[in-house]
């Protein structure tokens, strides 16, 4: 969530070049902004390796091709595009397109969705509740 809400503020109030010639030129903004790519481009990694139920026969395919081509076949671009560094590969634009390309950012709504479940956090509290007695 904290990546969709950094790409629509950096789309609305970014600058329109990047200023950086080196990494000691990064705002503690920059550095949240890159630690959470790297964590959506390790999940889209993790992701190929992941087993998944079949529809048909109900039992586990651990096949790395099936998987591979099932995650190709169905959301992989959604989770591809917002990590696309837009702002390196148009790094001398001076265009505002540029900013509005971090609005693809709001496609992890998607995922954060599926990481923040409300059976997560009912599993939780009760867990604390419990704990308690």
């Amino acid at each position: 969530m904290l990546s969709v809400v950094l790409g629509a503020f950096h789309a609305a109030f970014g600058e329109t070049k990047n200023n950086y010639k080196s990494i000691a030129d990064f705002t503690s903004y920059d550095w949240v902004f890159v630690v959470t790519e790297v964590i959506f481009v390790v999940d889209i990694i993790l992701i190929f390796f992941n087993e998944y139920k079949s529809q048909e026969r109900h039992t586990p395919v651990r096949d790395i091709a099936k998987i591979a081509k099932r995650y190709l076949t169905t959301t992989f671009l959604i989770d591809f595009i917002p990590v696309i560094p837009f702002d390196i590969i148009f790094i001398n634009s001076e265009s505002r397109f540029v900013l509005v390309l971090h609005l693809f950012k709001v496609l992890r709504v998607r995922k954060a969705a599926e990481i923040i479940k409300p059976s997560f956090f009912s599993s939780l509290i009760k867990n604390i509740y419990f704990a308690r007695l």
